[in-house]
């Protein structure tokens, strides 16, 4: 019968900063035991490192069927910083299922932060909270009651959902992408909860557009379904189009930086928009005035699928992706986002989510791109790390 069972192991460390000084470290190892054919076998499934004195660090494991439900915790002393590690292991056949992180500040109302990824089904979520000068934060409660919930109308939440990006796909990237459908290997968008965002107009669904995105490296494929598709006209905005909006920022704690006014939290924060149009994927600049040119092919697959191909400039650290559907060509209808994407604004870019080949690919099964999960690389390589 299989077993999982916790190590810990207390030992000194030398502090980096000070040589003469150490400090406690509590290493925390979770086993799978397993007898086959009468053979006890072993593999590491996590592992988190705390520090005693500095830190106040706890971790559970809980089995339900076939599944452990890891989560790793650490705090500051003084109770006011937190950060957790989660994860939910597979234990018939052993591969790490999904994986999420949190941070933030107990005393304050929008210092929060969390991610999200689900290797089976490549796809995930990020959200943090931040306080904006037009909308100050109510001062720092020395009490370590905690913020209050009711004053999160202080913050200004941000989401997105992460973009898969698999770099070893080279044959799908050069021609492949013209005969493989884009399967669960790149993420599914239709406005719905946990499938992107709907940002702008209405919509009825995925009978009536919806579109899958998926990224190696600076190359972006993009299948989009839709009821009716618009002709070619003089306005590109108002025919069937994508839309990238690229951005240089991705690290959530820069928004300190944030000023007073509008416009100068625009300029900190810039995104270059360029727009595709579905019918002939020919590409617009827009938003911010991007001089870069990108290059973009389409495949029709069938009436109502059609297939895009884009070479996006280097580098970029943020990326939101868009459908807008039009059906008549004179006024966009809806836009469906890959994230909670606010006009000409960088700061509510999305991420996209860079795929371990050592956790899984993605293979064609079926004339469909889908994720294969890679078996564990040996008996003492953790499955998940709660560091």
């Amino acid at each position: 019968m299989d077993a999982v069972a916790g190590v810990w192991i207390d030992e000194e460390e030398v502090d980096d900063a000070s040589p003469r000084d150490f400090v406690n470290v509590l290493q925390e190892h979770w086993w799978l035991h397993s007898p086959p054919q009468g053979r006890l076998t072993r593999h590491l499934l996590t592992t988190a490192v705390g520090f005693l004195g500095d830190d106040d660090t706890a971790a559970n494991a809980n089995v339900e069927g076939d599944r452990l439900h890891y989560l790793h915790r650490k705090a500051a002393v003084s109770g006011r910083w937190y950060a957790r590690h989660e994860a939910q292991i597979g234990l018939r056949p052993l591969t790490l299922v999904e994986e999420s992180f949190g941070e933030g500040d107990h005393f304050s109302f929008c210092g929060h932060d969390g991610t999200t990824w689900n290797w089976k089904s490549f796809s995930g979520s990020g959200w943090f909270l931040h306080s904006f000068t037009d909308h100050p934060e109510p001062p720092f409660d020395p009490t370590g009651a905690g913020p209050d919930p009711n004053g999160q109308d202080a913050c200004r939440k941000y989401e997105y959902e992460f973009i898969p990006d698999v770099r070893q796909q080279i044959a799908f990237g050069h021609d492949g992408w013209k005969s493989t459908a884009l399967g669960r290997c790149a993420f599914d968008v239709d406005g719905s909860k946990g499938h992107g965002y709907l940002t702008f107009g209405k919509s009825r669904g995925r009978d009536d557009a919806s579109f899958r995105v998926l990224l190696s490296g600076p190359l972006l494929f993009v299948q989009v379904r839709d009821d009716v598709f618009t002709e070619p006209t003089s306005n590109w905005v108002n025919d069937d189009h994508v839309e990238i909006w690229l951005g240089p920022e991705a690290d959530r704690w820069s928004m300190d930086d944030m000023t007073e006014s509008e416009k100068e939290h625009r300029e900190h924060f810039p995104a270059h928009q360029w727009g595709v149009r579905v019918a002939d994927a020919r590409v617009f600049p827009g938003a911010g005035h991007p001089t870069t040119t990108l290059k973009a092919e389409r495949m029709q697959v069938d009436p109502n699928t059609v297939r895009l191909r884009v070479e996006l400039p280097e580098p970029f650290n943020s990326i939101t992706v868009a459908y807008s559907d039009s059906d008549d060509g004179h006024a966009q209808k809806s836009l469906l986002t890959t994230s909670r994407l606010t006009f000409d604004d960088g700061s509510t870019l999305g991420r996209s989510w860079l795929v371990d080949p050592s956790r899984a690919t993605c293979s064609v099964v079926n004339g469909s791109l889908e994720p294969v999960l890679t078996p564990p690389r040996g008996p003492r390589c953790a499955l998940f790390s709660g560091d």
